[in-house]
């Protein structure tokens, strides 16, 4: 990074050629979890040089975290490595769900000129009033999990886990609440204490607002009915207009998985895409000039 700092990225490539078209996704939760070794290799086996990459101060990348200060900048460094390495042919595209997603929109801040695509998934748009304020009520569950998830880089398999934190009663007895950092994760935090401190939508907020009128770049979003962002995606979408290929998919998914078929015991198998179809067809297009259908799809689909 142009700071000196180093971080920490998984590398997955074809068997053969080069150089690649390349996607990229930034992560705060373990670059060499099996979801995302899944993910490099899915995109390794069609074609692609997929990269993974830990965010600054999480598992073995370098430097302290932050949330969401340096994201952007990094990405932005992130890119500049990567378009510089021998097996990426200078035409790259993000992917990322949930913190993921939250990096690629930092970055279209920023801007690149080997960024050619994004693909943002399961992410609020205004980090108050649709992330930690909503309604104006702090979301306590969700602010303290972020927080115990982001703190230990080695949580996964130290603990204590955010879901058994979740289920402490001594933990949520405790007041004031600004001090629940160091009941749960055993230390003050900073980025807890700034969250509570700025309870008005104020600069500190605004300063990682998202904005959608300033994409430039082909774009496909993936919400889910049962996310609790689907609203910012909608949003979005409509923001974003027809000024770049622009194009939205709602299924019943959570903020977990894009792949689930059921919702209680109702199976929804039927009548459920399967997105990673769609996603290597928005790549084909942007990233490889193919021929496809991509542009003919309906710019919005919802599952109903």
């Amino acid at each position: 990074m142009r700071d000196g700092i180093s971080l920490s990225a998984d590398v997955y490539l074809p068997l053969s050629g080069g150089p690649h078209p390349t996607i990229y996704q930034w992560t705060s939760y373990e670059s060499t979890r099996e979801r995302f070794v899944g993910w490099g290799v899915w995109f390794a086996q069609r074609g692609y040089a997929a990269v993974v990459t830990d965010v600054r101060g999480r598992y073995e990348s370098e430097g302290e975290f932050e949330a969401w200060s340096k994201d952007g900048v990094d990405a932005q460094d992130s890119l500049t490595w990567a378009a510089g390495e021998e097996w990426c042919n200078g035409r790259i595209g993000t992917w990322g769900r949930s913190y993921g997603a939250l990096v690629q929109w930092q970055l279209m801040h920023q801007g690149h000129p080997n960024l050619e695509c994004i693909a943002p998934q399961v992410i609020h748009d205004d980090y108050f009033w649709d992330g930690y304020w909503t309604g104006g009520a702090f979301q306590l569950a969700l602010t303290l999990g972020a927080a115990a998830l982001w703190t230990s880089a080695m949580s996964l398999i130290t603990g204590p886990s955010a879901r058994d934190l979740m289920l402490n009663d001594r933990i949520w007895r405790h007041l004031p609440l600004i001090e629940l950092d160091e009941v749960a994760i055993g230390r003050k935090v900073g980025y807890w204490r700034e969250w509570w401190e700025h309870q008005e939508n104020d600069a500190y907020w605004q300063q990682f607002r998202h904005r959608p009128e300033t994409v430039t770049v082909p774009i496909f979003q993936q919400g889910g009915w049962f996310d609790p962002y689907s609203g910012s995606h909608l949003r979005s979408f409509a923001t974003i207009g027809d000024r770049v290929p622009n194009r939205l998919l709602m299924g019943p998914w959570s903020h977990e998985e894009e792949v689930e078929n059921f919702r209680g015991d109702v199976d929804l198998s039927a009548g459920v895409t399967v997105i990673r179809e769609h996603e290597l067809a928005f790549y084909d297009r942007y990233l490889r000039d193919e021929g496809n259908d991509w542009e003919e799809r309906p710019p919005l689909e919802l599952f109903v």
